[in-house]
């Protein structure tokens, strides 16, 4: 039988993968036994495996969905921690009662926290993550525009895409910062429309 490629398995077999998948990272999260490498490699293929919720339950059931949050916030942003926010990103797309899951382990609060980072991809995914929280959810807008910063930060994000915008020096600009400002302007919108009073 020849070997199926990573993030190509269907049906049941795909359902097998993923739990295969969860329950390794999930162990990984309790004892590390991955080397970085084989951990970010594990989270792609989740992500590849996520983007059809079909068979693949593990990646959205609460303990999935926590230890995706987990990698995604516990460390400071790296590799690792990109690759779980973006299965988190595509879970809360695909899944709205992952959005709630997000608000009620407290997360919005980490990710406002991380939102000041500076790099393009951060901002892509902590814009898209908080943006997808702002419907179907309870999360407490002006808490993080208060005690968060978060308008302090999208602010500060727009100021940095108008200075590389208004740079006419630059020919070719960063397709992720493109993509990045997208989200931001979307988060943006919905933060001033839900917190009429706060912004």
């Amino acid at each position: 039988m020849a070997a199926i490629a990573k993030g190509a398995a269907t049906g049941p077999a795909k359902l097998q993968a993923v739990a295969d998948l969860v329950n390794k990272l999930s162990g990984d999260l309790e004892k590390i036994s991955l080397l970085p490498k084989d951990r970010n490699d594990a989270l792609e293929e989740l992500k590849i495996y996520g983007r059809d919720p079909k068979y693949a339950d593990p990646i959205f059931t609460k303990d999935g969905f926590t230890m995706l949050l987990r990698y995604s916030f516990q460390n400071p942003p790296d590799d690792t921690s990109r690759a779980a926010l973006r299965v988190v990103a595509n879970a809360m797309l695909l899944k709205p009662e992952t959005r709630q899951m997000f608000v009620d382990q407290g997360y919005p609060a980490q990710a406002c926290d991380r939102f000041k980072a500076g790099n393009w991809d951060d901002e892509f995914l902590l814009s898209r993550v908080l943006f997808l929280s702002t419907y179907g959810t309870n999360i407490d807008l002006p808490e993080l525009i208060d005690n968060h910063e978060l308008a302090e930060h999208l602010v500060n994000n727009l100021g940095r895409h108008v200075k590389i915008l208004s740079d006419k020096r630059k020919e070719k600009l960063d397709p992720m910062e493109d993509m990045a400002l997208g989200e931001t302007l979307k988060l943006m919108f919905n933060v001033t429309h839900f917190s009429k009073t706060h912004v």
